[in-house]
């Protein structure tokens, strides 16, 4: 039996029987349909910083899939969890316990990245982490930097405790890939450092620090700064590359 709450809002003749357009997810109703929902939600572009021709501040369900990208970070699932029709989802309110989605109308969506095209089909290493710190380190020592607030979000799934990152040969070749198993799955896009600088930087400190810090040794300022930089300038290298 399903606890997933659903809303509906229509009114006027046939109201009682119109599709539901809103949906809730809790804690206390259904914990494992809230952890998934929260957890994809989680890499949707909740602040409008994307200003694009793509829904990125939007859940997608379609194929079997629910997903969400901002469009350098993907948290996509697979399974029957979540019972939601097909369609574009705003998220409405999301808090640490209790998050709702509003199926949006045509006119309100505009597409959604292919993401399923840039998915790697062969992998150069994996390893099963189950930390984000750690997760940091062991990319950076391969030369691949990735944002520490997108593996955060990544890993503070509840459902998953393990993942298994892969990477390609080429760390510019595209992005990292994170398999939950479960139906759980996640890429990341690497950033755009200076290679020989940062390693440098991160080969200086111990492997404690390293572990606990910044992957790429920087300080607060030099990473604000990097990061609006990488707005200002940005190279191309985001999930949606293969639909535009």
């Amino acid at each position: 039996m399903s606890t997933t709450h659903r809303q509906t809002t229509s009114s006027g003749a046939g109201a009682s029987s119109a599709a539901p357009s809103k949906y809730s997810f809790s804690r206390c109703g259904s914990e494992g349909a809230f952890r998934v929902a929260w957890w994809v939600s989680g890499a949707a572009d909740r602040r409008g910083e994307v200003k694009m021709r793509y829904s990125l501040d939007k859940l997608r369900v379609a194929d079997g899939w629910i997903a969400a990208t901002d469009g350098r970070r993907l948290h996509a699932y697979r399974g029957d969890a979540l019972q939601l029709p097909e369609g574009f989802y705003r998220i409405a309110r999301r808090t640490t316990n209790y998050i709702v989605v509003e199926l949006c109308h045509e006119g309100d969506v505009n597409i959604f990245p292919n993401w399923h095209e840039i998915v790697p089909t062969s992998y150069a290493a994996m390893a099963q982490i189950g930390d984000a710190a750690v997760a940091s380190m062991a990319l950076a020592r391969r030369g691949i930097f990735v944002e520490p607030a997108y593996l955060a979000d990544l890993f503070a799934s509840e459902t998953v405790s393990r993942w298994t990152v892969k990477v390609q040969a080429d760390p510019g070749a595209g992005p990292v890939v994170f398999d939950g198993g479960a139906g759980f799955f996640a890429m990341v896009m690497p950033r755009v450092v200076d290679y020989d600088v940062a390693w440098r930087e991160c080969s200086d400190q111990s492997d404690s620090d390293r572990l606990g810090g910044d992957v790429a040794g920087e300080s607060a300022e030099d990473q604000v700064q990097a990061e609006q930089q990488r707005k200002e300038n940005d190279n191309g290298d985001t999930m949606c590359n293969p639909v535009i």
